[in-house]
């Protein structure tokens, strides 16, 4: 599968910052797009908290983020000019998010078909936690080959947003990401 993997794209410090900043900050349910209304809550098909961290912490990974556009472009064939907004998650025990698809495919919601790479930053280190894989399928008809994508805490993971991909339930743990697509 098509990953570019970008390891210290945080430092440490800051990923630890971030995290603490998570913490403090009022969370709600992350949303699901296309099955329904638009951006509800589904705790069927994905659990987990989305932070609602200060701009002073959001802004520069967003300008981190755009430093790297050209790069992450150049590796997946597209000129990218547009980063979405950012999420701040924050899985605990018992959190997930199925297998799914974020866009670029006329499977879900249509103002998401240009999103054409979906990016995750690991803000923890695995020994953290357990479970809470972040899972890359395979496209058909390899639907049943995946890809375990992990890494250290400031790792950053980019793949094609057509990318079927899941992260598996949190068995203990706590589990730390930011999530953005590019356009």
């Amino acid at each position: 599968m098509d990953t570019l993997v970008i390891p210290g794209f945080l430092s440490e410090g800051a990923c630890e910052t971030i995290v603490e900043a998570i913490r403090g900050a009022p969370a709600e349910a992350a949303p699901v797009y296309g099955t329904g209304t638009e951006g509800t809550y589904n705790a069927n098909i994905r659990k987990v908290k989305k932070a609602a961290v200060p701009e002073m912490i959001a802004l520069p990974v967003k300008v981190l983020v755009r430093k790297h556009l050209k790069r992450i472009g150049s590796h997946f064939g597209y000129e990218l000019t547009k980063i979405e907004p950012l999420q701040f998650l924050h899985y605990m025990t018992g959190d997930f998010f199925v297998a799914h698809q974020d866009g670029n495919t006329p499977l879900i919601r249509d103002d998401t078909l240009d999103r054409r790479v979906s990016i995750s930053v690991f803000l923890n280190g695995e020994d953290e936690y357990e479970g809470g894989r972040l899972m890359l399928h395979g496209a058909f008809p390899d639907f049943d080959r995946r890809e375990d994508v992990s890494g250290d805490a400031g790792t950053l993971v980019a793949f094609r947003s057509e990318t079927t991909h899941e992260v598996t339930p949190i068995t203990s743990g706590e589990r730390f990401a930011i999530v953005t697509w590019l356009r």
